[in-house]
């Protein structure tokens, strides 16, 4: 079972993209915000696989969490979901993905999920 830390912007999309990543069989730390991302510890962040950052915050907030994540562990799969027409992709993001589609995001994270796990073998 992969392991996902989900980073939101919006309490409603956290509940959500949750929801539709624990159905997929994901386990999800989901956490709102800058600063509750900035508190996740070291031990916490090792175990994840995938780091999702949300669509929901500004752009400049996005691309801090991205890079911090990043600087934290350098072999995590950092996937940035952006609104598709609306957003920058953010730099240092190992993809950026558009959210309008639910099972082309779903399916998206499956392939991070693998590629991450190629990263650990």
């Amino acid at each position: 079972m992969a392991k996902i830390l989900l980073l939101a912007y919006d309490r409603g999309l956290l509940v959500t993209r949750e929801a539709l990543l624990r159905a997929q069989g994901h386990a999800v730390v989901g956490v709102l915000g800058n600063g509750e991302a900035l508190k996740v510890s070291d031990e916490e962040l090792n175990t994840v696989d995938v780091v999702i950052v949300g669509s929901a915050g500004a752009f400049s907030s996005r691309a801090e969490a991205v890079q911090h994540f990043k600087k934290r562990k350098a072999d995590a799969f950092v996937l940035a979901l952006r609104t598709n027409g609306y957003d920058s992709q953010v730099q240092g993001a190992d993809l950026n993905l558009s959210v309008e589609s639910p099972e082309e995001w779903l399916k998206a994270v499956s392939e991070a999920v693998a590629s991450a796990s190629g990263r650990r073998d």
